[in-house]
């Protein structure tokens, strides 16, 4: 494999509150979480830091096999369990990459070039520096511009998770989307709250009215988009493979489990929404995010019988 890296830096930061605080990554399986630490380790030593390469073009699931250790259909699946939960991200030519490490690259090369000039820059210069950083990574994160085309895009995916009909061209519709795109949100975060949403309330006649763009796309996007699917242990079969035969008890006990995670969720749905929604100034409202965010991430790992350290 060649490197060619873009730095030589033989470390990096690494945020472990951030691994285990994901809701995404913890949704995923052990095997794809195993799989991400390895893509993790090629991005961190790619020529384009934080991008999945093999020289200059996109790794092969051939040769992350080899890495892995495992077969290329499982490494298949378990990149889609991955990308289903929002864990990678995509850029406009195809290439899977960390969007923390791009963006730490890209203040880290800044911040290296002022350096060589003479100094740090301004605090004034910097702050602007990372607001262009996180516009350049949400662009290459498969985000169109906001022409029509991206709404259609959206609105063509609900419909077809959905079975309804809903037009790209409604005035609504386009001023819902429009407003989170002017908050920074790509057409990848659109869609994954689509497939969290869709899977959690299609087939429950309450909350299937709210399958809508004014919703989806409404002011609780950001809360939803910390959102991830809850797979039931048949679903995560089908994706990486039935592994060992689970005894009756077993799975009696998988199904309780998902039964008190899914549960759990709508509680906090339920406590935390109100607030968020009732927020009065944006740094509100990302502080309560946070730490629903928080709590229920803790309480799913209680239930779940995670033991920090184990």
């Amino acid at each position: 494999m060649e490197h060619g890296r873009e730095d030589q830096n033989p470390w990096d930061k690494w945020y472990w509150q951030d691994w285990l605080a994901d809701a995404g990554l913890r949704a995923c399986s052990l095997a794809a979480r195993g799989l991400w630490m390895d893509m993790l380790s090629v991005m961190a030593r790619s020529k384009r830091k934080g991008y999945l390469l093999d020289g200059e073009k996109q790794m092969e699931s051939k040769s992350l096999a080899k890495i892995s250790g495992e077969s290329e259909a499982t490494v298949a699946a378990l990149i889609d369990e991955l990308f289903s939960h929002g864990v990678p991200s995509k850029s406009d030519d195809g290439v899977v990459f960390n969007r923390r490490m791009v963006r730490d690259a890209a203040i880290s090369m800044v911040r290296s070039e002022a350096g060589r000039r003479g100094g740090r820059p301004k605090k004034q210069n910097e702050s602007k520096m990372k607001a262009n950083i996180k516009q350049d990574v949400k662009a290459n994160s498969k985000a169109p511009s906001a022409s029509a085309s991206i709404y259609a895009s959206i609105i063509e995916f609900l419909n077809l998770k959905t079975g309804k009909n809903f037009s790209a061209k409604s005035k609504a519709t386009i001023a819902h989307i429009k407003a989170r795109i002017g908050e920074g949100r790509t057409l990848d975060e659109f869609k994954h709250v689509i497939a969290v949403k869709v899977h959690q309330w299609l087939n429950d006649p309450k909350m299937n009215a709210y399958l809508r763009p004014e919703t989806l796309s409404g002011s609780k996007m950001e809360a939803y988009l910390n959102e991830s699917i809850m797979l039931t242990p048949e679903e995560r079969e089908k994706r990486v493979g039935a592994g060992p035969e689970k005894t009756p008890e077993q799975k009696s006990a998988e199904r309780e489990r998902e039964s008190k995670i899914k549960a759990f969720h709508r509680e906090m749905e339920n406590k935390w929404e109100p607030l968020i929604e009732k927020a009065g100034t944006p740094e509100e409202r990302k502080r309560l995010t946070r730490e629903a965010n928080i709590e229920t991430e803790s309480g799913i790992q209680r239930i779940a019988g995670y033991q920090p350290g184990a």
